[in-house]
């Protein structure tokens, strides 16, 4: 089911959760997704601009802002709530960095500082668009650049990065070619899987598993108590750390079995 056309539209319980979130903590990049591609090669940069333009008006979340709606401002007169806004176009321009004539070890170092300043960049969720690209290059011929590109959580998730990838590259192939761009029409957007999520869940759809689960924690009022190094602390800092380590192939195999099987 399509969503009949809206000045606002509700958001998703994920969303909401998201937007909550920013609420809190304003400029905090938790629920930034960053991207970099390095990219080797002649370089048309107004074709790669042409491309993200074309990929924002396939994508209606591309052109999503989310504000806060009035109590005056709403259809039915309920209290204020966020909504998604849906722009017809969205300007935005490439951010561009030269680090070409730094020496190898200088360079590496300035092109990480640069990706992680522009992946910390805040966002304004009242504003779109909710995502940012940059392209940093890396040598003075112009034909080695890593491009950037984060997009905040609200409008986007992991498989979506990986399928605006494949589109972003086809529609750039093609452009760079002067072959047309016939991509089939997207039969639903991210408002209409809304709609019908949000329809499960007034419906009481999902009401088992909640109930499932208040029960099964009734007991753990402050959270589950893990076997950690050091106390939780009060306040979620985002600190972490990584751990890389090989697991053998014959158990990644089973792994994958029982991904299939459960």
């Amino acid at each position: 089911e399509n969503c009949p056309e809206s000045k606002y539209y509700h958001l998703s319980r994920a969303q909401k959760r998201l937007w909550f979130f920013q609420q809190m903590a304003p400029t905090s990049p938790a629920y930034h997704i960053l991207m970099s591609i390095r990219i080797t090669g002649a370089l048309d940069v107004p074709i790669l601009k042409k491309s993200l333009d074309l990929l924002a008006q396939r994508h209606e979340m591309l052109r999503t802002s989310i504000v806060v709606v009035s109590e005056e401002e709403s259809e039915n007169g309920q209290d204020e709530f966020p909504a998604q806004i849906l722009h017809e176009r969205v300007d935005f321009e490439i951010l561009q960095k030269d680090i070409s004539g730094l020496e190898p070890e200088e360079k590496e170092r300035r092109l990480y500082e640069a990706i992680e300043e522009i992946g910390k960049e805040p966002f304004d969720l009242a504003r779109a668009p909710l995502f940012r690209t940059a392209l940093v290059r890396l040598d003075t011929s112009g034909r080695e650049y890593v491009m950037v590109v984060v997009k905040h959580h609200i409008i986007s998730d992991a498989w979506s990065i990986n399928n605006m990838v494949k589109e972003f590259v086809f529609l750039y192939d093609r452009l760079s070619r002067d072959l047309p761009v016939d991509m089939e029409p997207l039969a639903f957007q991210y408002k209409d899987y809304t709609l019908w999520h949000n329809g499960l869940i007034a419906g009481g759809y999902f009401d088992k598993y909640k109930d499932y689960w208040l029960e099964k924690f009734k007991d753990k009022p402050t959270g589950i108590e893990l076997p950690l190094d050091y106390p939780r602390g009060a306040v979620q800092t985002f600190n972490g750390g990584r751990i890389f380590y090989k697991i053998a192939e014959a158990e990644t195999e089973r792994l994958r079995n029982l991904a299939d099987t459960t």
